[in-house]
């Protein structure tokens, strides 16, 4: 519970913060759709603030939780050893 501790008092001062919990997962993500999706996700955050690229959708908005888990990221990622040229560059 010190995962939702440390988000619930970021957001209490004010913080932007994400916290992305995935139901059967313990510490660490094992199920191979979870790991895509944290990936995804993780790219995303990081091309918005270090890269300056608009806030995805689900950070604008954040995720209904009736559509958790519903998000195919499939089509978004590419494992490291199929990226080639300016691809593996970004």
């Amino acid at each position: 519970y010190q995962g939702i501790e440390f988000f619930s008092a970021l957001r209490r001062l004010g913080k932007e913060a994400y916290m992305f919990n995935y139901n059967g997962e313990k510490h660490g993500l094992r199920q191979r759709e979870n790991q895509k999706h944290w990936t995804v996700h993780q790219d995303e955050f990081f091309d918005h603030f270090l890269l300056g690229k608009p806030k995805p959708e689900w950070m604008e908005k954040g995720v209904p939780f009736l559509e958790r888990g519903t998000r195919d990221v499939t089509p978004l990622y590419k494992p490291a050893e199929e990226k080639t040229g300016e691809e593996a560059k970004k």
